[in-house]
């Protein structure tokens, strides 16, 4: 019977735990991704909730009367929330009353349809408005009251966030990467301490010829 060859069984151990620890080091990183990218993503919606039951509470009360109301409590309540990077449109019935924010701009290309059948829910969607087609996030509110049959959406981007979940997928592939050689080399380095006394043994016993019995092979056990 043939034994594998001392070193090739050490090179397969070697990848075969480096290996292992690239899995474990991605299971977790991808774990870790997924919670950060669900919590970033419920500050921001909650960010938006606020905002838009904020300001649509206002009209609510009093009514879609004012165009000015909007942009008033958009501004009021983004300061007062500490918010940033918001925008809306308010819709009565199909027609735009309103808008507000650094991603609107006065265009023939509001309408009410992309947003008719949305529940009140988030989602992610590049915004047409301003010509920057950024990616954004939305929200949209039917409000009742004094504005019943009144439509407020509310966004915002969300780039900055993309570009640091990409900026952690890149670390998570390099630490992955870095991890599975750092394992191998290591697992190399003990395995070749460990196994030297193997090989010298398999070495000179392959020296012994079967007749000559008389020698022994002498191998130092120490390190």
């Amino acid at each position: 019977m043939t034994l594998p060859r001392p070193r090739k069984a050490r090179t397969r151990i070697a990848l075969a735990g480096a290996a292992l620890s690239a899995l474990l080091l991605l299971l977790l990183g991808a774990g870790a991704r997924t919670a950060i990218r669900q919590r970033t993503f419920h500050d921001i919606d909650e960010e938006l909730r606020t905002l838009a039951i904020a300001v649509g509470s206002d009209f609510e009360m009093e009514g879609v009367g004012h165009q000015e109301a909007l942009g008033k409590g958009l501004e009021a309540n983004v300061f007062e929330f500490r918010l940033h990077n918001h925008s809306a449109i308010l819709f009565v019935g199909d027609r735009v009353l309103a808008v507000s924010g650094d991603l609107v701009r006065p265009s023939e290309s509001f309408s009410l349809p992309p947003y008719r059948n949305r529940t009140e829910d988030f989602y992610t969607a590049i915004e047409p408005y301003s010509g920057q087609r950024r990616v954004c996030r939305f929200f949209v509110l039917r409000l009742r009251g004094r504005s019943s049959g009144a439509t407020l959406v509310i966004f915002r981007a969300i780039e900055p966030a993309l570009r640091a979940f990409t900026r952690l997928d890149e670390t998570l592939v390099a630490t992955v990467v870095v991890g599975f050689l750092g394992t191998a080399a290591i697992l190399a380095f003990v395995l070749n301490r460990a196994l030297r006394p193997v090989e010298e043994v398999t070495r000179l016993a392959g020296s012994v010829e079967a007749s000559d019995l008389s020698k022994r092979v002498r191998v130092s056990m120490g390190g």
